[in-house]
């Protein structure tokens, strides 16, 4: 979420610097989230850069997601939630459930030693 807002990623979808697109879904099995509100359909947010073409990497800005509740607000966290992001030749993005390894945080470029999260279940080797 930092890196999203601090490159101003929604700002330059709102200016149309870059493209938004919107895929809403209805949910094959609605559920009520934390705060009690009944979630409908799933929201896939894409911010397009149409200086790429749609076969490059750096095409697709910003991927995210939110539940969208029956009422129209937001579920969940009540945000829109960043999936992955290309930031010039960085790509930001979910670590792999099966091998959870991230290059930056391991090399101690992306979060300092002392600042890293110690009571997680995933720690650099």
């Amino acid at each position: 979420m930092r890196i999203f807002e601090r490159e101003k990623l929604w700002e330059k979808g709102q200016s149309g610097e870059l493209r938004l697109r919107v895929d809403r879904r209805l949910k094959s099995k609605p559920f009520i989230d934390h705060n009690g509100k009944l979630c409908t359909h799933n929201e896939e947010y894409f911010l397009l850069d149409d200086r790429f073409p749609p076969t490059d990497p750096h095409h697709i800005v910003l991927r995210a997601h939110c539940f969208r509740a029956e009422d129209g607000s937001i579920g969940g966290s009540g945000k829109i939630d960043p999936k992955e992001m290309v930031i010039g030749d960085t790509n930001y993005r979910q670590l792999e459930f099966e091998n959870p390894r991230c290059e930056l945080c391991e090399s101690g470029d992306m979060i300092p030693l002392e600042e890293r999260f110690l009571s997680s279940t995933y720690r650099p080797s």
